[in-house]
């Protein structure tokens, strides 16, 4: 039954067309803010809010109902529990670091714990070449990035998070060549003509999607820049077509 669940919650998550626009929804911020926030992305087309259990207590009612929602959790699998109880399709965890130190254990736990309650697993996985608090720095070598996916579905993901390569051209080697669907992160807080670029180029490529966060909830328009993100995953658009929702 647990396949079954988690068949019936990718499902969901992934809609009819298997595209997603991803606003991940976790930093510390004033709880009015995630209020307005939440709103703006749901009203702009958002396809999945992804939060932590404990954020989603302050805003839960803006939200419930309105759209798929994802958990972000620490390498614990009884916050999958928690997610479940809360009413979360999916976790999703988080390593920045080099991949010969990924804590695959850890990450294997949450897996299994994931598949005997049939809920969707989304790691992001960002290679670097050093951890974070030593300066790594992020990479973004195609072979690298398809060794990212192809680790993931080894350690049981549905989908995966990780970096985009910079180019429509290297990231169809890295689409072409995961077992799994896969999403770019949105990374930096960039102009909105490098935000789109940055999805259009990847969907081009053969990816489902993106992960978009400080580009979406602290833009100065967050409905705006989401429809125009929409507009690229949903409708094929160009970044000159999708800049028209910004005017």
């Amino acid at each position: 039954m647990s396949n079954v669940g988690k068949e019936v919650r990718l499902a969901e998550l992934l809609g009819k067309e298997g595209k997603v626009l991803v606003i991940p929804h976790e930093s510390i911020r004033p709880p009015h803010h995630w209020d307005v926030a939440a709103k703006a992305v749901i009203a702009g087309g958002a396809d999945i809010l992804m939060t932590t259990p404990g954020l989603l207590m302050t805003f839960y009612k803006s939200v419930a109902g309105k759209i798929p929602l994802v958990a972000t959790i620490p390498d614990d699998p009884s916050y999958v529990d928690l997610a479940a109880k809360m009413g979360f399709l999916g976790v999703k965890t988080t390593y920045f670091g080099p991949m010969t130190q990924l804590p695959r254990d850890a990450m294997m736990k949450v897996s299994i714990r994931c598949a005997e309650l049939g809920i969707v697993w989304y790691p992001e996985i960002v290679a670097m070449t050093a951890p974070r608090d030593q300066k790594g720095e992020r990479i973004f070598d195609p072979k690298i990035l398809i060794q990212v996916c192809n680790t993931a579905a080894s350690l049981g993901a549905d989908l995966i998070k990780t970096e985009y390569s910079g180019s429509t051209e290297t990231y169809k080697e890295v689409c072409k060549e995961s077992p799994l669907p896969v999403t770019i992160l949105g990374g930096e807080r960039i102009s909105d003509e490098e935000c789109l670029k940055r999805i259009k180029g990847a969907m081009d490529a053969g990816a489902i999607g993106g992960a978009f966060s400080r580009n979406t909830v602290t833009h100065p328009n967050p409905e705006k820049i989401v429809k125009a993100i929409q507009k690229i995953i949903h409708k094929g658009a160009s970044v000159a077509e999708a800049m028209k929702e910004l005017e």
